[in-house]
């Protein structure tokens, strides 16, 4: 985060994709990738309020604020999210084999309500499945009520550790429903990318769709 001045007022500003929550996430995707309109609600501040303003540093600003243009680096796999630390295997990552079954069934219910193709949509339902891994490792046992509670705790982790261990949780569960890898991350472009018809973003849904069929 760095700090900017608006009307005699700090501001905290965003600059890098690590900065944002998953709600912030979220909404600048929903926002067709105005990213402004999330800064004037992270900061308080009225957003037409906030463009008719004096800003001191204006086009560093606007530099700082350039990070959007470009899509996220998602790692594969993070072994910690927020304060909660994953369980690890001699292969060094969680496994969901070893949980129980029905948090597998949970969370293949979740996916098939989803719409077909819709990237935008899966994207956004990474928190349910973090959560639902999270809250028996919070617990200690599983409880899909408790699960669905923590899902606004989830969003409001690092949009990055949601999207890498959301990710990984769906891709591992489709291994084990589908018995074929599907080894493409589903997402990890930028918001203001989210609804373009891409050639990768067309691969990524396909094969999801083509796995979700197979069921």
């Amino acid at each position: 985060m760095i700090q900017f001045t608006v009307n005699g007022k700090k501001i905290e500003v965003f600059s890098c994709w690590e900065d944002l929550t998953m709600n912030q996430y979220c909404n600048i995707s929903k926002k067709e990738g105005d990213i402004l309109k999330e800064v004037c609600i992270h900061s308080g501040i009225d957003y037409e309020v906030f463009k008719n303003s004096r800003i001191e540093g204006l086009e560093s600003l606007i530099l700082t604020l350039s990070f959007i243009k470009k899509p996220p680096v998602v790692p594969d796999y993070v072994p910690t999210i927020g304060k909660y630390s994953l369980p690890a295997t001699k292969d060094g990552k969680f496994d969901i084999t070893l949980e129980s079954l029905a948090q597998f069934e949970d969370m293949k219910s979740l996916i098939k309500k989803l719409p077909d193709n819709d990237l935008a949509a899966l994207t956004d339902s990474f928190p349910e499945y973090v959560a639902i891994y999270l809250q028996k490792i919070r617990d200690g046992e599983y409880n899909y009520n408790k699960a669905k509670e923590m899902v606004e705790e989830v969003r409001n982790m690092k949009a990055v550790e949601v999207i890498s261990l959301g990710s990984f949780f769906l891709i591992k569960l489709l291994n084990l429903v589908n018995g074929t890898p599907v080894n493409s991350q589903p997402t990890s472009q930028s918001p203001k990318k989210s609804k373009r018809d891409t050639t990768s973003s067309r691969k990524r849904s396909a094969s999801t769709a083509r796995s979700r069929k197979r069921r």
